[in-house]
């Protein structure tokens, strides 16, 4: 869990700011690496915000991790991903992350520069 020490000590107050409202929001997989990625990556706070709410809406009570993982197409390339951890069928999640994607995340995605992707993981 970041607490604000740990963001006070990098520098930027709106930003450190940001990222508490996150940590409150997602289940910080590496939150070191989740921080300095959206310290390097600031155009994704607004989408991360807003994502967090839009999820809601299909996945009411599931756990949302951020983590960043390496790009497997690309060598060293990183992205952010919001996982939704559920145990609904495979089915039943497919649908409802498929009714996100038609509802809302395929009208943004391309704001995110393919640096963050939104996917769903089973319990």
């Amino acid at each position: 869990m970041i607490t604000e020490a740990d963001v006070g000590d990098r520098g930027d107050t709106m930003l450190s700011h940001d990222m508490l409202l996150l940590n409150n929001k997602y289940t910080l997989k590496t939150a070191a690496d989740v921080y300095d990625f959206v310290g390097s990556n600031p155009h994704l706070l607004p989408l991360l915000m807003e994502a967090y709410s839009r999820i809601r809406n299909f996945f009411h009570s599931e756990i949302l991790f951020l983590e960043v993982v390496t790009d497997p197409e690309e060598i060293g390339d990183k992205q952010l991903v919001i996982y939704i951890c559920t145990d609904l069928s495979p089915q039943d999640a497919i649908d409802k992350l498929d009714q996100l994607d038609d509802n809302w995340w395929l009208n943004v995605s391309d704001a995110s520069e393919s640096k963050l992707l939104i996917q769903v993981e089973y319990e």
